[in-house]
């Protein structure tokens, strides 16, 4: 901390997550800008916003300023990293959770190889309910969502 070394990580990490997020979010907003002030026709890119990348940007930096200032240790074991990134249940519910917070949890975690048989089968059952059950109800409902309210049926309101 302190040195110019850890001072270039930071400021480097820094600008390449946030130029990253303003690339993806924003370059229709400042193509077009440019375009209105200078009067210059410049096409934007038109990137897809990758799903999720506000979120990842901002745990990797909370991760980066935790270790520059101290709080934490670097991660050395990069599987490890990704998994504190990539944390799923924070990821679907938020909050940013700090690596200080919970960097025990995963450096003392054990991997199992029935723990992993135990996870792919969960995930297997949940995309089977989500593709098969979800999607044909979804379907079914949107049947009478999409459709006039006039001209539904009693039993049709009330299943819509």
């Amino acid at each position: 901390r302190g040195t110019k070394w850890a001072k270039l990580g930071i400021y480097s990490t820094l600008f390449f997550n946030l130029g990253l997020l303003i690339t993806f979010k924003y370059d229709v907003f400042i193509v077009d800008n440019v375009n209105a002030i200078f009067g210059t026709s410049f096409t934007s890119p038109g990137y897809g916003l990758p799903i999720g990348i506000s979120f990842y940007t901002f745990q990797t930096i909370s991760y980066v300023v935790d270790v520059y200032r101290g709080d934490v240790k670097a991660q050395r074991h990069f599987p490890r990293f990704l998994m504190f990134v990539s944390l799923f249940h924070q990821l679907v519910a938020g909050p940013i959770v700090r690596y200080e917070h919970i960097a025990n949890e995963i450096d003392t975690r054990k991997e199992k190889l029935n723990d992993f048989s135990k996870g792919v089968t969960r995930f297997c059952i949940g995309l089977f309910k989500k593709v098969v059950i979800a999607n044909i109800a979804a379907e079914m409902v949107a049947k009478y969502m999409d459709a006039d309210i006039g001209g539904l049926s009693t039993g049709g309101a009330w299943f819509g």
